[in-house]
This record gives C-alpha cells, sequence and structure tokens, in this order.
C-alpha cells in the first residue's frame, strides 16, 4: 500500500505539471491563455512545497522499511536519490523541487517568461518520469530472476504490436492527407453557398428594377463582384482537383463507370457540343433538372470518383463564371430579361456544383476511414495495456515448478517456475506508449488526424525503446541460462566421470578373473560362476545408468538450443554408453569393451575441459561468442564457441583413428604367424566379435563425419 501511495503522490506532481505545458486541445489552450501569469506561478509554487515535503516522507518511508521489507526500502531510496540528483546547475547537482523553483522565477519576472517556464516544467516532468520508474521497477539485481521463456514471449507481443502501431500510422498518415482535402473542400462548399445565396438575392433584386435607371448599373457591378468571386473559387476548386490524391483509372483519370471520361468532354479535352458556347457542364445545354450529364446525354448516376465529381463541380462554377459575364453584359445593355436568364443559368449551375462537391467531401472522408482508423487503434491500444500488464510483477505459481534447468536426474524442471517475477524492463516504455495510443484515438475521433499522426510516432518510439529494454534483458537472462546449463553440465559430467572410472576399473577386475580362469583351465570350457556374473550385471546395469545420464544432458543442451554440435558430441557418448551396456550384459568384458570405457572417460574428460574453460572466460567477460556452432537466433551467443566443439570433434575423430588402430592390430595378432606373410584374410576370416566392433567403428566414423559437415555448413552460413 506505501509503494502504492507512492506512485499516486508521483503521478499526481507529473499529471499537475504536464496539464499546463502539455495539453492539446484547443479549448484548454484558450482557457490557460486567459489565466493569469500570477495564478500559475501560485499554483507551481504550491506544486514545489508539496513535492518537498514528499521528498522528505518519502525518505522517512523508506527508514521505516529498512528492517521488515529491506528491498523495497533500497528501492524507494534508489528514487529519492534520482530526485536529489536530478538536475546539475554548474558543479552542484540539485533536487527536483529545487528546480521547480525556476519555474516560479520565469513566471514572477516583471515580463513572465511563460515560454522558458514551459521548457524548464518539461525538463521537470521527465525528471518526475524517472522517479515514478525507479519507485515501479525493482532493484536491476532482481532481474536475474527473469524468465527467458517469458521474455521471449513479451518480446514476440511486443513485436506484433509495434508492426500494427506502424502499419496503422501509415494509414493514419494517409488519412492526413485526405483530412486536409476534404477541409479544403468543406470550406470550397462554404464559399459556393455563399456565392449561391448571393447570386439569388441578386436576382430577386433585378426583377424589380426598371430599364434605364440606376439600379440597373447597379446590378450590373454587383454581377460583375460575384463574376470575379466566381472566378477565384473555380482556381481553389482546380488547384483542390489537382491535389487530389484518388484515382479511379490505372491512367488517373476518373471513371464514370464505362472506361471513359466523366467530366463531359469526348475523350478530346474539347466541350462535347464543339459550339464554343457557355457549357453546363457537360457540353449540352442543362436539362433543367439541375443534374450534372456525364456526356451520354443521360443525367449522371452520381457513381464519380471523388477526382471526377471534383472535376464536374469545378466546370459548374467555369460555367457559372461565364453566365454571370455573360448577365453582366446584358445588364450594361438593358436587356433586363436576357440578364435574367443568364443570371438564373448561373445559379443553376452553383447548384449543380454544390452537389458535386458536397458528392468530393464526403468520398473524400470516406476514404479517410477515421471510423475505422479510431477503432483499430484502440485494439492496439488495448493490446499494448495487455502487454504492460504481464510486463509487471508476477507473483509466483503454487506447487513451485520443478527444480529448474540442470536440477535432478532427467529434470528440464520449469524453468525456475514457482519463482516470483520481476517487472519487465521496459514496462514503464509500454505505459508511455499506450497513453499516447489513448490520445491518438482521442484525436481521430475528434479529427485531429495531424495531431493523431505525432501520437503514433510517440507511442512507436516508446514501444521501440520497450523492445530494445527487452532484447537486452532477454540476452542476459539467456547468458544466466547458459551459466547455469554449463554449471549444471560440469556437476553432472564430473559425477558421470567418477562413476564410469569405477565401472571400467570393475570391468578390468572381471576381466582379469576370466584371463586367470583360462589360464589355469587350458583347452577346456569354464564356468565363471555366479558371483562374476552378478558382478557383470552390476557393471551392465551402471552402464545403461550412464547412458541415461547422458540422455538426460543431451535434453538439457537440445533445450537450451544454441548449439548444434554439443547435442552430437554428447549423443556420440550416449552411443558408446548404449555399446558398453550391449556388450556387458552378454558377459563381454574383453580388451574392446575396456578400450570403449576408457574412450568415454575421455570424452567426459574433454567436455569437463571445455565447459570448466568457457565458465572461467564467462566470469573474465568472454566466452559465449565466436559463432559457429551457434543454433539460435540473430544476437544470440552458442552455448560453447565454435572453436571448443572443433576441438571436440577433432577428439572424436583421434579416438576413431586409435581405435582402428588397435582394431587392427588386434586382428593381426589373433592370426597365426602374424600379418608378416604379406597376406590379407579376407573377412569371413573375422570372429563375430571382430565384425561387431568393425561395424562399431564405421558407424562412428560416419557420425564423426556427419556433425563435421554439419559444423562446417553452419560456419558458411554465418560468414
Amino acid at each position: 500500500m506505501k509503494r502504492a501511495s507512492c506512485l499516486v503522490v508521483v503521478g499526481f506532481f507529473v499529471l499537475g505539471l504536464s496539464a499546463p505545458a502539455l495539453r492539446a486541445d484547443d479549448e484548454e489552450k484558450e482557457k490557460e491563455a486567459k489565466e493569469k501569469p500570477e495564478s500559475i506561478e501560485k499554483r507551481q509554487r504550491a506544486l514545489a512545497n508539496a513535492y518537498k515535503i514528499f521528498e522528505e516522507k518519502l525518505n522517512e518511508t523508506a527508514n521505516a522499511l529498512q528492517r521488515v521489507e529491506p528491498e523495497k526500502a533500497t528501492r524507494i531510496r534508489r528514487a529519492v536519490e534520482i530526485s536529489r540528483k536530478a538536475f546539475e546547475e554548474g558543479e552542484h547537482e540539485i533536487p527536483i523541487w529545487k528546480r521547480m523553483e525556476k519555474v516560479i522565477e520565469l513566471l514572477g519576472k516583471e515580463n513572465p517568461d511563460g515560454k522558458g517556464a514551459l521548457v524548464v516544467e518539461k525538463e521537470v516532468v521527465e525528471a518526475l518520469e524517472l522517479v515514478l520508474e525507479a519507485l515501479e521497477s525493482d532493484d536491476p539485481s532482481s532481474s536475474k530472476n527473469l524468465d527467458v521463456k517469458r521474455l521471449e514471449e513479451l518480446k514476440e507481443q511486443l513485436k506484433r504490436i509495434l508492426d500494427q502501431q506502424r502499419k496503422h500510422r501509415s494509414e493514419v498518415n494517409k488519412a492526413k492527407e485526405l483530412e486536409a482535402k476534404a477541409k479544403a473542400a468543406a470550406e470550397a462548399t462554404k464559399m459556393l453557398n455563399e456565392l449561391a445565396q448571393l447570386q439569388q438575392g441578386l436576382i430577386d433584386k433585378t426583377k424589380d428594377v426598371k430599364p434605364g435607371t440606376g439600379e440597373m448599373a447597379d446590378s450590373a457591378k454587383q454581377q460583375k463582384d460575384l463574376q470575379a468571386m466566381a472566378a477565384e473559387l473555380h482556381k481553389i476548386m482546380d488547384g483542390l482537383n489537382k491535389l487530389d490524391p484518388d484515382k479511379a483509372g490505372d491512367d488517373g483519370k476518373p471513371s464514370d463507370g464505362s472506361g471513359k471520361p466523366s467530366d463531359g468532354s469526348d475523350g478530346s479535352g474539347k466541350p462535347s457540343d464543339g459550339s464554343g458556347k457557355p457549357s453546363d457542364g457537360s457540353g449540352k445545354p442543362s436539362d433543367g433538372s439541375g443534374k450534372p450529364s456525364d456526356g451520354s446525354g443521360k443525367p449522371s448516376d452520381g457513381a464519380q470518383s471523388p477526382k471526377g465529381s471534383g472535376q464536374e463541380a469545378a466546370k459548374r462554377v467555369e460555367s457559372a463564371k461565364q453566365a454571370m459575364g455573360d448577365a453582366a453584359k446584358n445588364l450594361d445593355d438593358q436587356k433586363k430579361e436576357n440578364a435574367l436568364e443568364r443570371m438564373r443559368k448561373a445559379l443553376e449551375d452553383l447548384k449543380a456544383a454544390q452537389g458535386n462537391l458536397e458528392k468530393k467531401r464526403m468520398a473524400i472522408e470516406r476514404l479517410a476511414q477515421l471510423e475505422r482508423l479510431k477503432a483499430e487503434q484502440e485494439k492496439i491500444r488495448q493490446d499494448t495495456n495487455d502487454l504492460g500488464k504481464r510486463m509487471g510483477e508476477q507473483p509466483g505459481s503454487p506447487g513451485g515448478g520443478g527444480q529448474g534447468k540442470g536440477g535432478g536426474k532427467g529434470g528440464k524442471g520449469g524453468k525456475g517456475g514457482g519463482k516470483p517475477q520481476p517487472a519487465v524492463p521496459g514496462k514503464r516504455n509500454v505505459e508511455r506508449a499506450e497513453e499516447e495510443q489513448k490520445r491518438a484515438g482521442d484525436d481521430l475521433e475528434n479529427r485531429h488526424v495531424k495531431d493523431a499522426d505525432q501520437k503514433e510516432q510517440d507511442a512507436i518510439d516508446q514501444l521501440e525503446q520497450a523492445a530494445e529494454a527487452i532484447k537486452e534483458a532477454l540476452i542476459q537472462a539467456r547468458k544466466r541460462e547458459q551459466e547455469e546449463v554449463l554449471k549444471a553440465l560440469g556437476q553432472r559430467f564430473l559425477a558421470m566421470l567418477e562413476k564410469q572410472r569405477g565401472l571400467t576399473k570393475d570391468t578390468e577386475g572381471l576381466e582379469k578373473d576370466r584371463q586367470d580362469k583360462i589360464a589355469s583351465n587350458p583347452g577346456s570350457e569354464i564356468d565363471m560362476g555366479r558371483k562374476w556374473r552378478s558382478d557383470c550385471a552390476k557393471v551392465a546395469k551402471g552402464e545403461g545408468e550412464m547412458r541415461d545420464e547422458a540422455e538426460s544432458a543431451n535434453e538439457l543442451v537440445k533445450e537450451e538450443g544454441s548449439t548444434t554440435i554439443l547435442p552430437t558430441v554428447i549423443g556420440e557418448l550416449k552411443e558408446d554408453l548404449a555399446r558398453l551396456t550391449d556388450l556387458v550384459e552378454k558377459r563381454d568384458t574383453g580388451r574392446f569393451v575396456i578400450s570403449l570405457q576408457k574412450d568415454v572417460e575421455k570424452t567426459l574428460e574433454e567436455l569437463i575441459e571445455v565447459i570448466k574453460k568457457e565458465i572461467e572466460e564467462r566470469k573474465n567477460g568472454g566466452g559465449g561468442g565466436g559463432g559457429g556452432g551457434g543454433g539460435g537466433g540473430p544476437n544470440e551467443d552458442p552455448l560453447l564457441p565454435a572453436s571448443a566443439e572443433l576441438k571436440m570433434i577433432r577428439a572424436q575423430q583421434l579416438r576413431v583413428n586409435a581405435k582402428t588402430k588397435e582394431f587392427d592390430v588386434g586382428r593381426g595378432a589373433a592370426e597365426p604367424g602374424g600379418r608378416g606373410d604379406g597376406k590379407s584374410p579376407a573377412a569371413a576370416d573375422l570372429s563375430p566379435d571382430q565384425r561387431a566392433a568393425c561395424r562399431h567403428i564405421a558407424e562412428k566414423q560416419a557420425r564423426v563425419a556427419e556433425f563435421t559437415r554439419r559444423l562446417h555448413t553452419k560456419l558458411n552460413k554465418e560468414e
């Protein structure tokens, strides 16, 4: 509760300072502009005094919690330290409340420096954000408990949100341009409506004017003024059409659905009637319905693109302008009826233009789809809110989660499950991003698309910072996980080596007993007795347990997943142990079996040495790198560097060579007269045991060749 209170208070100060500095709503800005500087200064002084008291209380809280909750006390002290050393002034560090007094000083001048005060207020808000972040986050050392799997899931969720936000902002950018054009179209519509009203008023006035009077001249002058206004409006609309991004066809020309131009021309760019007479926009006399023609002689169905509607409206305004010119000339010539006819034609064109321009504005707004963008932004905000919650502190799961990596025989464990998880670095950035997304959604709802675009960019910036923080935390968590795996493997292999040495010694004793029995009973069948057979079964069982230990170690390495060669080497160890189990179960304790046991010991010794060296290098700030054997994603260091894995492959090959030589020497010694007769016995001369040994060596050589090829392929990919 105390921590929550601290957060609420700091949040209050952040909001209190950011409100006058960061408001974007026009009404709030207007209200603030009317507020007297001394009133703002008074509020600022109250904030500074309140924060100074808060800082003292915060320190007292840390002292009170020191014995009962030392971790929370440390966190609060860290926040107090940040608050007290937030700014530098010359060679001195000054606290936040002192910096707040700078705002009071700027506002208290004879000519208040509002702009300078806003800059300082922004700095104070940023400093308060750091204090808030320190209160929310645990001590950096607590990040050691962060789980790799959890970080990877959060990283993927954040990546999806970031991709969605970037895509959404791209659409908002397009909507921003369309919205600007829609506003321009609305302004043009307003001007057009005003022009139509003035034209109607002039018609009503002219009806009662008597020819030959000064009133006729006055009407003529007013008509010329309206003609000039129509000319200006036409320029605006023409410019609006040129800026319009919408294109209905591949060639950029508006389409009426028939593939022909919808601007009333025959495609040549000339009026369709070719008369050069004032046109109503279709090239033909109007049918009196006020509806524009599509150039086919039929009334338009209104299925024009925004650009087509805009061009049609511009043509109607141009036609109205010409009709106004004709009317003014007739008024100058005292031809009242002719003037009224052309004035009515101008009004008819203006009303038709109104309809077309409104179609254009509505079509552009439909293209902008601000309601859809608002809904999409709200969905992204909700996803971001969910991510922020998942990045917060997580309580331990009941019953624990096993022993974790390397914990016990065959135990993948629960990856440290059951332990409480601290907040993930970058959580505060995600929360800030959500705040910006909320503001962006509000701006979209109020059609402030430009402001929404900037806030979405701010949200993207915060999400990118969060992604970087999670990436770094993931790298550190993977390093810690790798160190745990290496230690677990080292301990496992040490225990296995000690056990294997005992099994090898037992096998050597059994073989000595067998050879002594053979020597004392030459040429006769021998029975080694129940005890010997029982001891042999114990060795076979021990080798089987070793095989299972090797399998568990391999699962641990595969689960870590950053190396491709080490699992193969351990797999080779498992194959040797499986072979030993099978041979000893058949009561074979001969030279080949003992030699294979010695090979297992050497493999374990090499693995222990490689792991020991890697742990030492990591302690000294090295290790883990070197690419090569890594099987993980980008920016992931493998569990062992390629050089270490290459050495293990070399050792495997040397043992294959030694085993081949040993087989060859043993085979020659078994032949009468040795191998010095120059003859090479056929395969049929091999005993069953020799054939089995030969197959074992061949299979081992094939496996060594295969994982050498795999390492070579991996190294080539990383070049």
